[in-house]
């Protein structure tokens, strides 16, 4: 016999940063909310965007500006990037970012797994239904490769494989020159990839 469905006034299906913040908005306005995710829970900014993008960052900031600081006075010998600790630092970052995200959406009812709409106020996330009168969508989007020939059989790493990576390539051809690929590009330029860029446009940032 299938348990009773679980009611809650709006149930939110992914809890990254906005299924996170409506779920708060939701629940400050006095209503009942739930929160519906896969995981792992933190959310793409955390996970694999703003956080990791912008420790490794910071990292090449702090290189380039070390190099530089000649035409400030100061002289820096021997300056070089350690590129297995740079990764212990984002990982250890991210982990504690995650760890406190991860806390507040525990204190929301939680279904882990994938929501499957049954009818218009009724979803099933595994052996639970749930019931609402209102729901919100909120799952985010994922990395679409690029249809280019021989593409596959070449080998590519995309912007989640840069975030992790643990060693620095000799080269590396960036596609595409929006403000990821400038961002990525700059930073394993700055630790001594031979970066080239590739784009369609007259110019970098054209959005």
């Amino acid at each position: 016999m299938q348990d009773a469905p679980r009611t809650h006034d709006v149930v939110i299906i992914g809890a990254g940063s906005a299924g996170y913040a409506a779920a708060c908005t939701v629940r400050d306005l006095g209503c009942d909310a739930a929160l519906v995710d896969t995981g792992p829970l933190g959310g793409l900014c955390i996970l694999r965007g703003c956080m990791p993008s912008k420790a490794l960052l910071a990292s090449g900031d702090a290189l380039a500006d070390a190099r530089d600081s000649k035409q400030l006075g100061i002289s820096a010998r021997g300056v070089d990037a350690d590129m297995e600790f740079i990764a212990a630092r984002k990982r250890l970052l991210v982990s504690e970012f995650a760890d406190y995200r991860i806390e507040g959406i525990e204190r929301f009812p939680l279904y882990r797994g994938s929501a499957r709409f049954l009818s218009a106020n009724r979803i099933s996330v595994g052996d639970a239904v749930i019931e609402a009168p209102r729901f919100i969508v909120a799952t985010g989007s994922k990395i679409a490769p690029v249809a280019l020939d021989g593409l596959e059989e070449t080998g590519y790493l995309d912007s989640d494989d840069v975030l992790e990576l643990e060693h620095i390539p000799e080269s590396i051809v960036v596609l595409g020159g929006g403000y990821t690929a400038c961002e990525l590009g700059q930073f394993l330029s700055r630790l001594g990839a031979r970066t080239t860029m590739l784009i369609r446009g007259r110019h970098l940032l054209t959005q």
